[in-house]
């Protein structure tokens, strides 16, 4: 395990590296970087999710699925008003309080968490991915987005229709029926979902690397708050989830999957909504940046007591 560990680190490192190399020498360009984001956000984790609906039916997979989803949404319901006190109690100003909170809770988990569970676990971990995806899309885009449009003074009431119509979660839902139907894919179309899906890990690695080419290192380690959220997101959440998914009686594939992707940087879609909000756009993009890089040190840590403990 601890081999297979540190080769996945290595191909990361070395991935993010070229990713970081080329956008040094102008060939991956803002704008090839952007295009790369759509086409692994719109394409490529689509395909991956579905792939992952083409394994043979297991009820103890089902079994995950279920607890995956109601331990991720219980996870929610209550990380976001205890951020939100944690927020207060530092003495944060509205805004940076509310996207504090949401950087905090709202881990990376459709542009790194899937490619990651992909590697470590396997496509069983894909379809456990799946149902945590499916309850950060229901409580990021109702809370999460209310939380940003009070930061700005502002409130906003999110409808059911709009949760229900997020192409995110309606992959996620197709992808569970998919699984629990008698039928497959032939073949040819099971093994195109697989090869475009198996994109996911170098394309994301590349995106990250290119964005850390763009960045001031210096802004990112000053500051503080970042670190903040970095020490939640990285260390204090995934060592409380250890016990949890222990308790639980999570197997061993769903505890690993359920732990990895509460220990993931914060999530991307912080930057973009908050960027569409005008709530402290700066703070998120240096939080994410900052998680992002010490992710290569703590993941390993983390999976590694997952394993021990």
């Amino acid at each position: 395990m601890l081999i297979d560990l540190m080769e996945l680190l290595v191909k990361i490192i070395l991935i993010m590296g070229a990713g970081y190399f080329f956008a040094k020498k102008k060939i991956i360009t803002p704008q090839v970087k952007q295009s790369l984001s759509t086409v692994l956000v719109h394409i490529v984790l689509y395909f991956s999710i579905l792939s992952s609906s083409q394994q043979a039916l297991n009820t103890e997979y089902l079994k995950g699925i279920l607890m995956v989803f109601l331990a991720s949404s219980v996870y929610y319901a209550v990380s976001i008003p205890v951020m939100l006190g944690l927020g207060k109690a530092m003495g944060l100003s509205r805004g940076k309080k509310e996207i504090f909170t949401t950087m905090a809770v709202f881990a990376n988990v459709g542009f790194i968490g899937f490619s990651m569970i992909s590697e470590i676990v396997g496509e069983e971990g894909v379809l456990y991915a799946v149902a945590y995806n499916a309850a950060y899309n229901i409580f990021f885009f109702s809370w999460g987005l209310s939380l940003l449009a009070k930061g700005t003074g502002k409130t906003q009431k999110v409808s059911p229709k709009d949760i229900l119509t997020n192409k995110m979660l309606l992959v996620s839902v197709l992808a569970i029926v998919f699984y629990m139907l008698p039928v497959r894919f032939p073949a040819f179309l099971s093994t195109t979902l697989s090869s475009v899906g198996g994109m996911m890990m170098p394309i994301s690695m590349l995106v990250i690397g290119a964005e850390i080419a763009e960045m001031k290192v210096g802004d990112i380690l000053r500051d503080k708050y970042s670190f903040a959220v970095s020490f939640l997101r990285l260390i204090a959440i995934p060592i409380l989830m250890i016990p949890v998914v222990k308790l639980l009686g999570f197997s061993a594939n769903t505890a690993m999957t359920f732990v990895v992707l509460s220990a993931l940087p914060a999530g991307s879609l912080n930057v973009i909504m908050a960027q569409e909000y005008r709530c402290e756009p700066e703070f998120a993009a240096r939080a994410v940046a900052q998680s992002m890089l010490l992710m290569l040190v703590t993941l390993p840590v983390v999976i590694m007591l997952v394993k021990v403990i």
